[in-house]
C-alpha cells in the first residue's frame, strides 16, 4: 500500500520542499552550525522521517522522490533537477 501510493517519495518530498523554504545561505545561526544547503536544514525533522520510513520498511528512493516532485507540479525542468540533487536521501 505505502509503495503503490508513493508514500516514502511524497513524505520525502514535503521535507524537501520544508527545508528548501528554510534554508537562507545569509542566516547567521543562532545555535549550532551554518546551513550549507537545504538538506542541512530541519535535521531533527529529517531524522524522524528518515527513521520512520526505515522502521517501516519503506526508505524513500531517488525514483519515488522524483515522481512526488513531479505530480506536485511546481517545479520548472532545472528547479526539479536541482531539487533532486538537493535531496539527502537515507542509506538503506
Amino acid at each position: 500500500m505505502c509503495r503503490e501510493f508513493n508514500f516514502p517519495g511524497n513524505v520525502w518530498a514535503t521535507l524537501l520542499v520544508g527545508q528548501v523554504t528554510r534554508f537562507d545561505p545569509t542566516e547567521v545561526p543562532r545555535f549550532g552550525t551554518k546551513a550549507n544547503g537545504p538538506s542541512d536544514c530541519l535535521p531533527q525533522q529529517s531524522r524522524g522521517v528518515s527513521t520512520a520510513l526505515a522502521r517501516a520498511g519503506v526508505p524513500p528512493t531517488i525514483e519515488q522522490l522524483s515522481d512526488a516532485l513531479k505530480n506536485l507540479n511546481m517545479l520548472t525542468e532545472s528547479e526539479f533537477e536541482k531539487w533532486c540533487k538537493l535531496a539527502r536521501l537515507p542509506r538503506d
